[in-house]
Order: structure tokens, then sequence, then C-alpha cells
């Protein structure tokens, strides 16, 4: 029996998992898929749970159920992929275990990325898990009790200017209304969201129009946006710009950027500047043709540009993925992977 070994219980990996499940039902083939926490998480509204917009089970589910009987599911952290002897190690709580494949999936996601700014990491929060999401509204909803109860000012800095922080920041501010039409003694004035981004917009990748559409509504719901603004350090109470102008801070979100989370492989791949697996237009991995890799991990290019680090992506990846193994089994002609 052939073993295919999917590392990332993502968008990535768990389609993956489903879609050769359906393609391998009359053959005799193990699919396994490894991820070191037991359930999916929807990861587009891990911001919604932070500020309380939906509960928790509204984002994730088991792996348990939804994945198919053929499919088996393992919780534990891959910290070694051995390309050249096709052999993966998975740390679990009942021990190592050394799986052999002859078709490996990497789908590990992304991990924040820091670049290396002083003080980011250590004094800001992360928005990747369920845990950070629920570290950030414990202390969202811890200052506005002190600001309520002490009326002391607050400053709540988002740090990033894309999609998920303009629409955090949004949500952060409908929070704090909330909140004050439960509590008539929040002074609202005193808690001052900040968003602050490197470039001279919000939403940089995206048409003008929407940019200055979401622009409006940000300023409409009362948050300073600090553009032009490259953050050099962050500390306790504060952070500081490269132009040395600084700003005071209770709390610091950082959704600024995310670098490859990948465990420690052995073999001769090709990385990206960024450290993505470099694929090609079957989402193989070069000179492994048995090795594919998808989503925020693998580096895709299309029309000369990379792929965005977006759920639709890896989703739409695990179809090429799946059916390229399969066709590999089979002896047929692989498919080339176009994002529409």
């Amino acid at each position: 029996m052939k073993n295919v070994v999917i590392i990332g219980g993502g968008f990535g990996g768990v389609y993956t998992a489903l879609n050769l499940s359906k393609l391998f039902k009359k053959i005799d083939i193990k699919i396994y898929l490894i991820d070191k926490k037991n359930y999916f998480i929807f990861v587009p509204l891990i911001h919604e749970i932070a500020v309380g917009k939906i509960s928790i089970d509204n984002a994730i589910v088991p792996y348990i159920d939804i994945l198919n009987k053929n499919i088996e599911f393992l919780e534990g952290e891959v910290d070694l992929i051995d390309l050249d002897k096709k052999i993966i190690n998975v740390k679990s709580f009942y021990g190592n275990i050394k799986l052999n494949y002859h078709y490996l999936v990497i789908a590990t996601g992304s991990k924040t990325n820091f670049f290396n700014i002083k003080g980011a990491q250590s004094n800001s929060y992360e928005l990747k898990s369920l845990q950070d999401a629920l570290r950030l509204k414990n202390k969202l909803l811890d200052l506005l009790e002190i600001c309520r109860l002490t009326e002391k000012e607050i400053n709540i800095n988002i740090i990033g200017g894309g999609a998920t922080e303009v629409e955090l920041s949004a949500e952060i501010a409908d929070l704090v209304y909330y909140y004050k039409n439960i509590y008539k003694n929040l002074n609202v004035d005193k808690i001052k969201i900040n968003l602050i981004d490197k470039n001279n917009d919000v939403l940089i990748q995206f048409d003008p129009r929407i940019r200055e559409k979401a622009k409006n509504k940000l300023i409409e719901k009362k948050i300073n946006l600090f553009l032009n603004k490259e953050v050099e350090e962050i500390g306790e109470s504060y952070i500081k710009f490269k132009d040395g102008y600084k700003i005071n801070s209770d709390i610091n979100i950082w959704v600024a950027g995310v670098a490859p989370n990948l465990p420690n492989i052995v073999g001769d791949i090709k990385l990206d500047k960024t450290g993505k697996i470099i694929v090609n237009e079957y989402l193989q991995v070069k000179d492994y043709k048995e090795v594919f890799a998808l989503g925020d991990c693998a580096y895709f290019l299309q029309n000369n540009k990379p792929l965005p680090n977006l759920a639709q992506v890896a989703f739409k990846q695990s179809k090429t993925v799946a059916l390229n193994i399969y066709n590999l089994e089979n002896k047929k002609e692989l498919k080339k992977f176009i994002y529409k």
C-alpha cells in the first residue's frame, strides 16, 4: 500500500486530503493528514473571534468531523522532512513517529514575520491562531475596563494596512461603541485606535476607489491613520518610527507580514527570498516530482507575479495537487495550475 502524507491542516492540506480520498476510492492507497492541533480553523474569521463578533464554534471544527474514513489524522508536529530518504519525523504526545511516504504534500502555511524589528515580537500580539484571538480579546476587554474605571487614555495600535488590519481596526472601533452602549460612563474619546502602515495608503494592493472608500470609513469610525510610517522599534509603552516620531501604546497588534512556516528539510530544495518553496506549474517541488507544496509556504509565479497568501489560493491549488498525484500514480498527463 502506498502512502500519501499531507503536512498541515489548513485549507490547502484538508482539501487536498478530501480531494484525494474521492479520486482514490477504488485504489489501495493510504492518506495521512498531520497537524499539531486536532481541529480545523477558518483562518479568515480569527479576527472576528478576537473582537467577539462570532463565537469560537463558528470558526473551528474537529478534523474527525470533516475527514473521510480513508484519511488517517495524526496529531503532532513534523520537525524533519528527509526528501532523499522519503521519511518524515512527527513529534506527538505519544512519542516520535517516523513515516515513509510515496507522495508528500507540504501545506504548512505561514507564521508571523516581525522583520527583525526591535521589540516587535516581545511587545506585540499576533493573530494567527485561536489562542492568539482569545488572548487579544481578553486584553482588549481589560483595556476597556481600565478606561471605564480610571479614564486613562488607551492607545490601541494595529500595525499593517492590509485587508485584515483594516477590517480589524473597524471591528475594534465597533467593539468600543458596543461597550459604550452597555457602560455609559466609558469615555470613548480616551480610546485611540491607530492604524499604522509604511505605505502611503491603506489596502495598497486594491483599486484606488476601494482604498478611498475604506479610508473614509476608517476616518468616520475615528480611527487615526499613520501612513508613510515605518516602525523602527516597539517598546512596552511606545512605538518609535524611523523618522524619530513616537506614539504611546497600551497594546500593539502585529499583522504586518508573514513568513513560510516550514520544518527542517533535508534535500536540495529551492527557496525564494522570503523562504517559500519554489514550485513548478504543476505545484511540484523542483527535482522531487513526488513532492508538492501549496498555499502560503509555496512560491508560485503566474504572469510573472507571485500569488497572494489567501485561503482561496490554497483551496484551488488543493484540487490540482490531488489530481496530479492521482495522475502520477496512473501515469497520466499532469495538469498545470492556473489561478482564476
